[in-house]
C-alpha cells in the first residue's frame, strides 16, 4: 500500500509539473503573439523607401525580433555596417512592382519557434522629373487658428522671389490634434523622389482651448510631439500623426526639419528644445521649487526615422551655454559636410550662428 501510495502522488506531481509546463507554454505563446501582433510596417502595399525592421519593441523589453526576406536582394534582412536591415532596392521603372515576404521570429523571452510573415509590395523606380520651379509650405498668420495650419505656394517659374498660393489661399492641410494649430511646416522628400512627409510643430498661439497659456508657458511647458503627414504627389495626403518625440525634461518641440543621412540609411530629424531637471514642471508660481524658472536656452535634438512613425529616442546634437538655438537648418554642402545656421535668441537678440 505504501508503495501505491507513493507511485500515485509521483503520479501526481509529474501531472502537476505537465500542467505547469503546459500552462507557461500556452501563456508564453499568448504573449508571443501579442508581440507579433504589435509588429507594424507602414505602407507595405506600397512600399517606396527604406523599411523599419524593429528587432526590439518598447512593450516589451528583452524579446528580440530576427527577421528573413524572400527577397534579400529587395528588402535586405541584415545590417550592413551602420545601415539597419529594411534596406529597399526597388525594381526599374516600368517595371512591375515585387512582393516579398518578410518573416519576423522571436529569438528570446522563451517565445521560439514563433513566426509570422508580413508581405510587402516594392513599387517600381521613378524618373524624377527636371526641376522647374519651386514649391513652399508656410502657415499664414500667428494668434491666429486659421492661419496656424498648413499652406502652400508655387514659385512663378523658376523666380524664388515670386510666389502664387495654392488652393486659393486657404489651408491646405488643417490640424486636428494636439493644440490644433501648426507653425513652422517643412516638407521632406525621400532620395527615391516620389515620398513627402510633412512635419510642423505643434502649437497654437490662439488654442486657449487647446492649452495655450503664455510665452513663459510655450517654452517650459509645451508640447513634446511634432505632427506629421505624407504624400507620394504633393496632392493627396494622409491622415495627420501626432508623434511624441521630445522626452519629459522637454519644455517644448520647435521647428522640426529632416536631412536625409545616407551613413545610417535613415532620417535625422533634428528640432529645438528647452530642457529642465527631471521631476520639474511648468507652473505659473515662480517660488514652485518644482517650477521650470529660470526659463532656459534652447537645445537641438534629434531622432531618427524612416517611416516618420517609429522614431528612436531623443538625444541632444548640440547645445550652447547662454546662448539659443532656435530653429536649426542643416544643408549637406555636397563636398562632405555639412552647414548648420540656427537663430541665437536668448539675452543676445536675433542672430544667425
Amino acid at each position: 500500500m505504501a508503495l501505491q501510495a507513493a507511485s500515485i502522488r509521483s503520479a501526481l506531481v509529474l501531472a502537476n509539473l505537465f500542467a505547469s509546463s503546459l500552462c507557461i507554454a500556452v501563456d508564453a505563446a499568448v504573449r508571443g503573439t501579442k508581440v507579433l501582433d504589435a509588429i507594424v510596417i507602414p505602407n507595405a502595399d506600397n512600399v517606396r523607401s527604406y523599411l523599419h525592421l524593429p528587432t526590439e519593441l518598447p512593450a516589451y523589453p528583452g524579446v528580440y525580433i530576427q527577421w528573413k526576406s524572400s527577397h534579400p536582394d529587395v528588402v535586405s534582412d541584415r545590417p550592413r555596417g551602420r545601415i539597419a536591415a529594411g534596406v529597399v532596392k526597388r525594381p526599374p521603372v516600368d517595371s512591375d512592382a515585387v512582393t516579398a515576404h518578410l518573416t519576423a521570429c522571436l529569438k528570446d523571452g522563451g517565445y521560439r519557434p514563433l513566426c509570422r510573415q508580413f508581405p510587402v509590395t516594392v513599387q517600381p523606380s521613378v524618373d524624377v522629373a527636371q526641376f522647374s520651379r519651386y514649391a513652399m509650405t508656410n502657415f499664414a498668420r500667428s494668434n491666429s487658428n486659421i492661419g496656424q495650419q498648413v499652406y502652400f505656394a508655387t514659385s512663378v517659374g523658376n523666380d524664388p522671389t515670386a510666389w502664387v498660393a495654392t488652393n486659393d489661399g486657404k489651408a491646405v492641410l488643417n490640424s486636428t490634434k494636439g493644440m490644433h494649430g501648426i507653425r513652422d511646416p517643412v516638407v521632406v522628400r525621400t532620395p527615391e523622389g516620389d515620398r513627402f512627409f510633412l512635419i510642423a510643430t505643434d502649437l497654437n498661439v490662439d488654442g486657449v482651448e487647446y492649452g495655450w497659456k503664455d510665452w513663459n508657458w510655450a517654452q517650459s511647458g509645451a508640447s513634446r510631439y511634432i505632427e506629421v503627414w505624407e504624400s507620394d504627389d504633393l496632392r493627396n495626403w494622409s491622415q495627420q500623426r501626432h508623434v511624441l518625440v521630445s522626452p519629459e525634461e522637454a519644455g517644448m518641440t520647435y521647428a522640426p526639419e529632416a536631412i536625409w543621412d545616407p551613413e545610417i540609411g535613415a532620417f535625422v530629424v533634428f528640432w529645438t528644445s528647452s530642457m529642465y531637471p527631471k521631476g520639474t514642471h511648468y507652473s505659473s508660481d515662480k517660488s514652485d521649487p518644482n517650477g521650470r524658472y529660470p526659463l532656459t536656452g534652447g537645445r537641438t535634438l534629434y531622432s531618427t526615422t524612416r517611416d516618420f512613425v517609429n522614431f528612436s529616442p531623443a538625444k541632444v546634437m548640440t547645445a550652447r551655454t547662454g546662448h539659443g538655438t532656435l530653429d536649426p537648418v542643416i544643408i549637406p554642402d555636397g563636398k562632405g559636410y555639412y552647414q548648420r545656421i540656427v537663430s541665437d535668441r536668448n539675452s543676445t537678440g536675433v542672430n544667425l550662428t
